[in-house]
């Protein structure tokens, strides 16, 4: 196949096991392309570019999958060339990102399109690769076996002829709502061979019913002398523009299932085609959506703390307030992986206080949230100064920082009742290029329905 703008990167990455380098990479690639002297351009000509759409699929698809679930299909039998195969793919990445929420999460569709692939053939045809994508998305945990015979199934039915012809025109999200994935192979092949009918067939299934009467919809196949919510069929009919709704089994009249994943806004309420013409502006908001989305991670500060934390422990001299730890001998000192109160406090953990010292590397700058949260009192230093005190409560703040390695201790102290200590870090997001790029994608997404990212 032809190499896509980041194959070589793609291979490199997939191959050495190195997925965790390669999102670092595709970003700085991107920032450099979406803005101009710090600020964003215009996106709504450049995201149909090529390798800006192969770069922010790739980028967002290692955001919902998860570098540690790529590495886990990758180190499976055929998993690398699968892989390869997805990821330089930037039509198929794009079709299973923004065709709706999986019925698990990200990383179980992936690892179902992994199984369809590598047991499976046929997905190198257009119709069948979006069949597959459909599954794995809709499949959730189903059993592996049964969404593959399914797969098989349909597969037969399409080249039977035993599907609508307008089934190889659906894109992915449309066929999400068109597969059954109940019941085993036989029952389903008798969905087929024998519950199946055509038109003429299913207007004659019921006493040969016929139309009657001042009614928009019709008789029912309740009989030609019944008139009103019949207790089993539901049916809609085309009117014009629209799909009113005929009968449903539920009562009272009204749509059981959405269109529009979390939004209560039924597809039905339109014409599919009516929506799927703003087809090109739902694409369009999606990639700007995508750069947004990508420019609130490139804002994100990305910490660590280093190994060999040193803390010091002390049962002497201690109440519910901070001590002149100066003045104090630690009865007990050593080394910690992390600042975590309940693995050093003693027992009963009453009247003592631990502080600990360390290292914070920084690795990627911006603005730095510090918050320490306690019962009882505690001290947050950073950069050798004093950023924050908590007292049964908890306290947060803001400093700017560039790479590189900083001192950061915390102090605790503990009298009676009740004992806990939180430190956390995070980024504090301020009004900037990634929200004027949101505005593009709202200003650019369809009137008829929303873009999710």
């Amino acid at each position: 196949p032809a190499k896509g703008p980041n194959t070589d990167l793609l291979y490199a990455a997939i191959d050495s096991g190195e997925i965790y380098s390669l999102r670092p990479q595709l970003g700085a690639a991107l920032k450099q392309k979406l803005l101009s002297n710090g600020k964003p351009v215009q996106l709504k000509k450049l995201v149909s570019a090529p390798a800006i759409r192969a770069s922010l699929a790739q980028y967002e698809f290692i955001r919902f999958c998860t570098e540690k679930k790529i590495v886990e299909i990758a180190d499976k039998p055929k998993g690398k060339e699968f892989m390869k195969k997805f990821m330089d793919n930037g039509d198929w990445l794009e079709s299973f990102l923004w065709s709706g929420p999986p019925a698990v999460s990200w990383a179980q569709a992936l690892e179902n399109l992994y199984v369809l692939d590598r047991h499976t053939d046929g997905m190198e045809r257009a119709v069948f690769n979006r069949l597959a994508t459909a599954l794995a998305l809709q499949a959730g945990k189903m059993r592996p076996y049964s969404f593959v015979d399914r797969y098989k199934h349909i597969q037969e039915a399409y080249r039977g002829g035993l599907l609508h012809a307008g089934f190889s025109r659906m894109d992915v999200r449309e066929m999400r709502w068109t597969f059954y994935l109940g019941g085993n192979r036989a029952e389903y092949e008798f969905l087929l061979d024998d519950m199946q009918r055509t038109a003429p067939e299913y207007l004659g299934a019921c006493w040969s019913c016929s139309y009657l009467g001042h009614n928009a919809y019709g008789d029912t196949v309740q009989g030609p002398l019944y008139y009103k919510q019949p207790g089993h069929c539901a049916y809609v009919v085309r009117l014009g523009g629209r799909w009113p709704i005929g009968f449903n089994v539920a009562g009272p009249t009204g749509f059981g299932v959405p269109g529009w994943t979390g939004t209560g806004y039924a597809t039905a309420n339109r014409l599919y085609e009516e929506v799927e013409f703003d087809r090109a502006n739902f694409e369009t908001a999606t990639r700007i959506g995508w750069a947004a989305r990508f420019l609130i991670d490139a804002e994100k500060v990305s910490v660590r703390l280093l190994p060999g934390i040193k803390y010091s422990l002390y049962k002497e001299g201690v109440s519910n307030l901070l001590p002149d730890f100066s003045k104090l001998t630690p009865a007990e000192t050593g080394t910690a992986d992390s600042i975590d109160l309940k693995s050093l406090q003693p027992v009963p953990p009453n009247n003592f206080a631990i502080v600990w010292e360390g290292k914070m590397e920084v690795m990627s700058g911006g603005s730095l949230k510090l918050a320490i949260h306690s019962d009882d009192q505690s001290r947050l230093w950073f950069d050798g100064k004093e950023m924050a005190m908590a007292n049964c409560a908890k306290t947060a703040t803001d400093t700017v920082v560039t790479e590189g390695i900083y001192d950061l201790k915390v102090e605790f102290s503990q009298g009676t009742g009740g004992s806990l200590l939180i430190f956390e870090t995070g980024t504090t997001y301020k009004y900037g290029e990634w929200q004027d790029v949101y505005e593009q994608a709202l200003a650019a997404q369809p009137e008829n329905y929303a873009i999710w990212v």
